[in-house]
């Protein structure tokens, strides 16, 4: 009886490790990528759970020389891939993204982003499983949004590159679980 319970045990522990390493296949990130004449390396992938449902997987690349535990947002090049895993409204995705920004940021420094977040924003639809957004920070363009391997997005305003940089992978930003296994040095 207690060697059923314990392999029962055992199993379900191994299910979590099990189902997210199937989603990250499933998400397909590739090892390197070339952004502008920079190659950057696979560091972290992990996924999204909310409440036992896999939402997204999400995969940051870096220049091999930075160690995660030291990525700069603001002057380090690095990409974020997001694969979805669920449909997503659109307006459930900007609010999350707006609630996470009020965390971030004081009433007049949103109010001074608000625009150029507003035209960032206008560019995103409803999230389809299976959609792939890549959000890239380089020295030129500063900022690029890419949904299914198209650029619906870029900014040269470092501020909104920060900012939107943060919502990710900053302190108060989207996911602090997701944040933390993504720049962790395993």
């Amino acid at each position: 009886m207690k060697l059923s319970i314990l392999l029962i045990a055992a199993g379900l522990a191994a299910f979590p490790a099990h189902a997210s390493e199937r989603r990250l296949n499933q998400a397909g990130f590739p090892p390197l990528i070339q952004s502008g004449e920079t190659t950057l390396i696979k560091r972290q992938a992990d996924v999204l759970t909310y409440f036992f449902v896999d939402v997204f997987s999400a995969a940051l690349f870096t220049p091999e020389e930075v160690p995660l535990t030291e990525l700069n947002l603001t002057a380090d090049p690095f990409r974020l891939d997001i694969y979805y895993h669920r449909d997503i409204d659109r307006e459930d995705a900007l609010d999350l993204a707006w609630k996470a920004l009020r965390r971030q940021h004081s009433a007049e420094k949103l109010e001074q982003l608000a625009p150029s977040i507003e035209e960032l924003h206008a560019q995103i639809s409803d999230i389809r499983e299976g959609d792939r957004y890549s959000l890239t920070l380089r020295t030129s363009p500063q900022l690029t949004l890419q949904r299914n391997g198209q650029v619906i997005f870029t900014s040269d305003d470092p501020e909104l590159a920060t900012a939107y940089a943060r919502l990710w992978l900053g302190e108060g930003g989207i996911s602090r679980k997701l944040r933390q296994k993504i720049l962790s040095a395993r």
